[in-house]
C-alpha cells in the first residue's frame, strides 16, 4: 500500500489502494490499453498565443505571496473538443468505455508550479448544424473554422457583462441567498466565404401562443483583426418544424462591439435586438378571444371589417384596449371606411376582392388618401414586386402583408430574401 509521508492523529496507517493497479478496485487486473490522447502545448509561447484555440479566457491576479511580496500570477481556461482528440490509442472508437482521465506532464527543464483550478466535463444542448443552410453550392468552404462555446459570470466574470436589463436569478436557501449563473451562446466563425452560413440547433417543445414576445439579444466582435464593419455579418433566427424547408426566419444586420468595452449598451447594441410582438391573427368575434389573447402573451389583435359589424368593431376594439392591445383593422373596400374609430391603431388594406378572390394593389391606392393621416397604413395581399412596393410608400402605405408570392415559388425562403434585397 501507500503510507503517507507524515503521520498524524488523524492519518496514521496506509491505504489499500494502490498507484497504478486496479484503480477502480474491482478486483480485476484488466490489461486493455486504449484512449484517446488530447496534447497540449502549454510553453510560454503558446500560452501567450493570441490564435491558441483551446484558451478561451485568462485572468491575471496580484496575489500577495508568505514572504510579503506581490506577484502577477496568471489563470488559463482551456476548453477542449472531446471529438477531436490528437490520436486514439488501442483501437478505442467511442466514449461508452471510459472510465478515468489522467493527466500527464512531459518535457520540463525547470521546477515549474502549476495548480489546476478545476476539471469538468461540459455540454450544452446546442448543436453544430452540420447540413447545408442554404442551396447556395459556391460558398461550402472547409476550411471555415465554426466552433460553440459559453461565456458567463461565474467563469468569465472579468470580461462578460450581463445584457441591460437582465438580472441574475437568485436562489434561496436555509437563510442564505445564491445569486444563479447568468451566460451567453458563443458562436467563434473564421473564414467564412460570402453569402455562407452556419448555425448551431436546438430542439424544443414551445407553445409560442404562451409568450407575449420574442426576444434576444446579440453581440458582434473581431477576434482578432480589426476588418469587420457595421452590417457585414447577418444574424439569422430560425422557427419551425425543420430548418430547411418549414420554418420562419428572422434576419438583423449586426452592429460590432468594440473589443475591450464592458458598457452593457455597447457590448449589447439595441439596434442587434431581436425584440418581435407576437399578434394573433385570427377570426376575432367574441370578448372572450381577446381575454384569452392576452393571456396568452399576444400584442397585437387583427379585426376583419368583412365579418363584422360598426358596433362589434367599436367594443372589441375597445374592449382589446383596455388590456393594453393594439388593433389593427383590416378593410376590403370604401364602404368599410366608416369601421375606422378611435380605438384602431393600424388599417390594413387587402386588395384581395373576397367575392371573386382576385388582388388588385388598385384597391389600396384608391382608398389611400380616404384613410386618415394619423393611422399607420398596411397593404396586404396581391403585391409581388419591388416595384409595387415604391408604389405603394408613394402613396403613405407603412407596411405590407406578402404571403402567397413566396409560398407559389418552389424555395419561399431565396424568393423572400432576393425580394428584400431589391427593396
Amino acid at each position: 500500500g501507500n503510507s503517507p509521508e507524515t503521520i498524524t492523529d488523524t492519518n496514521r496507517g496506509s491505504t489499500t489502494q494502490p498507484d497504478v493497479e486496479d484503480i477502480n478496485q474491482d478486483n480485476t487486473m484488466n490489461t486493455i490499453d486504449s484512449y484517446f490522447e488530447y496534447e497540449l502545448d502549454i510553453t510560454p509561447a503558446s500560452l501567450a498565443n493570441l490564435n491558441n484555440n483551446y484558451i478561451v479566457d485568462q485572468k491575471e491576479k496580484n496575489i500577495t505571496l508568505p514572504n510579503g511580496t506581490s506577484e502577477i500570477v496568471k489563470w488559463y481556461q482551456f476548453r477542449i473538443p472531446i471529438n477531436e482528440p490528437s490520436s486514439s490509442i488501442g483501437g478505442i472508437s467511442d466514449f461508452r468505455s471510459v472510465r478515468f482521465i489522467r493527466i500527464l506532464l512531459r518535457n520540463f527543464t525547470q521546477n515549474t508550479i502549476l495548480r489546476l483550478g478545476t476539471l469538468d466535463l461540459v455540454r450544452s444542448d446546442w448543436r453544430k448544424y452540420q447540413l447545408a443552410l442554404d442551396e447556395e453550392v459556391n460558398n461550402d468552404n472547409d476550411n471555415t473554422d465554426f466552433s460553440v462555446g459559453i461565456v458567463g459570470i461565474q467563469e468569465n466574470e472579468e470580461s462578460y457583462v450581463s445584457p441591460p436589463g437582465v438580472e441574475r436569478e437568485q436562489f434561496n436557501n436555509n437563510n442564505t441567498i445564491i445569486r444563479q449563473n447568468e451566460q451567453s451562446l458563443v458562436v467563434n466563425v473564421c473564414e467564412l466565404e460570402p453569402e455562407d452560413s452556419r448555425g448551431v440547433y436546438k430542439n424544443i417543445n414551445v407553445d409560442m401562443r404562451q409568450f407575449k414576445r420574442l426576444r434576444m439579444f446579440l453581440h458582434a466582435e473581431d477576434d482578432q483583426l480589426q476588418g469587420l464593419n457595421d452590417g457585414e455579418i447577418v444574424a439569422f433566427l430560425r422557427l419551425g418544424n425543420d430548418l430547411t424547408e418549414n420554418y420562419y426566419q428572422v434576419e438583423i444586420p449586426l452592429q460590432v462591439s468594440p473589443q475591450t468595452s464592458l458598457d452593457p449598451e455597447l457590448v449589447w447594441p439595441e439596434l442587434n435586438e431581436i425584440n418581435i410582438p407576437i399578434l394573433r391573427k385570427d377570426f376575432m368575434l367574441e370578448e372572450y378571444q381577446i381575454v384569452e389573447s392576452k393571456s396568452l402573451g399576444a400584442d397585437i389583435i387583427l379585426l376583419i371589417a368583412a365579418c363584422l359589424s360598426k358596433e362589434e368593431v367599436k367594443n372589441l376594439s375597445r374592449f382589446a384596449k383596455s388590456f393594453n392591445l393594439q388593433v389593427i383593422l383590416e378593410i376590403h373596400s370604401e364602404d368599410e371606411l366608416s369601421y375606422i374609430c378611435d380605438f384602431i391603431d393600424v388599417v390594413g388594406v387587402n386588395n384581395r376582392n373576397l367575392k371573386k378572390f382576385e388582388t388588385d394593389i388598385n384597391n389600396s391606392i384608391k382608398l389611400a388618401d380616404m384613410i386618415p393621416s394619423d393611422f399607420l397604413k398596411i397593404s396586404e395581399s396581391g403585391i409581388s414586386t419591388s416595384k409595387e412596393i415604391f408604389q405603394l410608400k408613394e402613396y403613405g402605405y407603412d407596411g405590407f402583408l406578402i404571403g402567397e408570392n413566396f409560398m407559389k415559388n418552389d424555395d419561399p425562403v431565396s424568393a423572400c430574401n432576393d425580394f428584400i434585397r431589391k427593396l
